[in-house]
This record gives C-alpha cells, sequence and structure tokens, in this order.
C-alpha cells in the first residue's frame, strides 16, 4: 500500500516522523489498533469474503469500549481524553 501523508526534506524527516507518531499515540489504543489491524489485513492479502465481518468486528470492539465513552465525555467537558485502552 502506497501512501504518502507528507513530504519534506530530509534534515526534518526525524522531526516529521515524531509528530507524527505523537499524533497518533494520541488516539484512543483501540482506534490505532484497529486501523493497523485494517490495514495489515488489506497488506497480507485477507480473504475479501470475510472482510466486512471482520470490519464489524473491530467496529464492535470500539463502540463498546470505555475509551469512546471517555472520548465522548472529553469532548462534551472540552478537555483532553484519557484513554485505558478498554
Amino acid at each position: 500500500m502506497n501512501v504518502v501523508d507528507e513530504v519534506c526534506d530530509a534534515d526534518k524527516l526525524m522531526s516529521v516522523t515524531f509528530t507524527l507518531a505523537r499524533t497518533i499515540a494520541s488516539n484512543a489504543p483501540l482506534a490505532v489498533h484497529g486501523t493497523r489491524a485494517t490495514i495489515q489485513s488489506l497488506e497480507s492479502n485477507f480473504r475479501l469474503a470475510n472482510y466486512p465481518e471482520y470490519l464489524e468486528q473491530l467496529r464492535n470492539i470500539a463502540f463498546e469500549s470505555r475509551d469512546l465513552a471517555e472520548s465522548l465525555a472529553a469532548f462534551r467537558e472540552r478537555r483532553s481524553p484519557v484513554f485505558k485502552n478498554k
């Protein structure tokens, strides 16, 4: 999968990379895991016939999590969420 998010000069590469990594790490762990699992399944020739069910399982895990409730509460209260990966 060829995805380009940003192009930068070589001398700025580490700074740009770590900024992106911090942004990703600040998201809900279950959402990051689900995104990674989805990308990895596509890269590994995952059987497309099973793909809708697989995505539904990932969605259910995320939607039933305490992290989702924390995210919504944090948004309402205008604060940063504190994720527990649960």
